[in-house]
């Protein structure tokens, strides 16, 4: 029980008086300068896989970029995004097969 005492009593010891130093620093804390090179606002933009996969074609895209022009532009949307794979044949588009690594055949790009 004494010895449980004594590493008690040093814990202690040791506990404030690295509490004592840590006020005592010269150092001062601040807050960084504002950098205004970071956006005010994250980018806003519709992302064709989120819709269409792997199958995003021309009319699919430009119906949701007018769309996109005439609902979304004064929410602040400013971007399209064609997603990965929209120049691989519809055979090396499927996701499922993809995931699960079923494609035989590298897709042909066009």
């Amino acid at each position: 029980m004494k010895k449980i005492i004594i590493i008690f009593i040093c814990i202690l010891e040791i506990s404030c008086s690295s509490n004592n130093n840590s006020g005592s620093s010269t150092q001062s804390p601040t807050v960084p300068p504002l950098n205004k090179s970071l956006a005010s606002k994250p980018p806003m933009g519709w992302n064709s896989w989120d819709c269409l996969g792997w199958d995003a074609n021309e009319k699919e895209v430009r119906a949701a970029a007018d769309y996109m022009k005439v609902n979304l532009k004064q929410l602040g949307y400013e971007y399209i995004v064609i997603d990965q794979l929209w120049y691989g044949d519809s055979s090396a588009s499927n996701f499922e097969d993809f995931v699960h690594e079923r494609i035989p055949v590298k897709p042909t790009y066009h």
